[in-house]
């Protein structure tokens, strides 16, 4: 409707039949009406922030898919699989629960709500004349305005379950962020490069590369890092592949392992001096004894009857590398620790 002032505005109307005669022939009739702008107007917003919404989650999930794909690509051609596969995993973990976010904020509920509330809203404004004795003396009206109390209650109920999900939401993209701006960190640059690298730095990345799959677990990891560790010029990319295969080494081995005493935990530490510097990762896993040991060094075979390719890898590296890997172990059923030591030619040359 079209106001004097040559505004639009959206208006409402209503109205009923309140007198008949006997033949049933309408005598009397009342109605209302109502500015319904500001309602119009606040459905137009609702509309494009819902749209607005589709767009950003089917953008970044299209980003994502690209961003999976690169890395899985990059991740192959330098030799790196373990470290993408990892990744990938933690993010389609956090994509998961992003999934169910999106979902629930679609739900019909809040809709159903609104639609309620609005004929309450025109059943009592069908009664503006006589609201008091229609809400107090008709049976009707008591229903209608208890209704609407129990109804506002739910509209509460059902905004903080939507700000809980939008809370989620971010947090999932966030972390998602995070890990794909850490992979790419260690995306490798050429075969055979070498830089100064953090001893300290590698340990802590990799185990937030890890982070899932760990608390899925319910694994618990303490840190005892040397604070002084020197740099060391090595493979970066290459070494954080070795970490990353050692970590998930131990929390399959805490897998196969239920009710460790002690309770799941890995502990890393690292170490340097005038001989030797490395790190060990040690678990409360299934352990070895000492036959399994050697042919887990010996002929690259593991516990879970596969051929241990990334151990041997793992050793493979330590020794191109002027270092060694060693595993130790108290028996089964005891946990294990795996030791990576460089020597300090390698710290020279850095």
């Amino acid at each position: 409707m079209q106001t004097k002032s040559g505004d639009w505005k959206w208006i409402a109307e209503r109205g009923r039949v309140v007198e008949r005669d006997e033949h049933s022939r309408a005598l009397r009739a009342t109605g209302a009406c109502w500015d319904i702008t500001w309602r119009k107007h606040a459905e137009d917003v609702m509309r494009e922030h819902q749209a607005l919404l589709k767009q950003k989650v089917d953008e970044r999930t299209s980003e994502l898919s690209k961003a999976q794909e690169e890395l899985a690509s990059a991740a192959f051609d330098s030799g790196r699989a373990q470290v993408s596969a990892m990744v990938l995993h933690n993010i389609g973990n956090a994509v998961t629960p992003l999934k169910v976010s999106i979902e629930g904020l679609r739900e019909k509920k809040q809709e159903d709500i609104v639609r309620y509330l609005d004929e309450c809203y025109w059943d009592l404004a069908a009664h503006a004349e006589d609201i008091q004795c229609y809400v107090q003396d008709d049976d009707r009206g008591r229903e209608v305005f208890a209704l609407m109390g129990n109804l506002v209650d739910a509209l509460k109920e059902q905004d903080a379950e939507r700000k809980e999900k939008l809370k989620r939401m971010d947090e999932a993209i966030t972390y998602i962020a995070e890990i794909l701006s850490l992979q790419q960190t260690y995306v490798a640059k050429g075969q055979g490069a070498k830089e100064r690298t953090k001893i300290n730095t590698l340990i802590s990345d990799a185990i937030r590369m890890q982070s899932g799959a760990l608390e899925k677990r319910g694994i618990a990891v303490k840190y005892n890092l040397d604070k002084g560790m020197p740099m060391v010029k090595i493979e970066k990319n290459k070494l954080m592949q070795v970490l990353v295969n050692l970590i998930k080494n131990s929390y399959e081995a805490i897998d196969q392992r239920q009710g460790s005493p002690g309770g799941n935990v890995i502990v890393v530490k690292s170490f340097g001096n005038e001989e030797q510097l490395g790190f060990e990762i040690t678990d409360t896993g299934v352990g070895m004894d000492a036959e399994e040991i050697e042919r887990v060094i010996a002929k690259g075979e593991s516990s879970k009857g596969s051929t241990g390719f990334g151990l041997r890898y793992c050793r493979m590296f330590a020794e191109a590398n002027h270092g060694t890997l060693t595993i130790t172990s108290p028996g089964k059923g005891k946990g294990a620790s795996v030791r990576v030591c460089f020597e300090t030619q390698l710290r020279k040359a850095a």
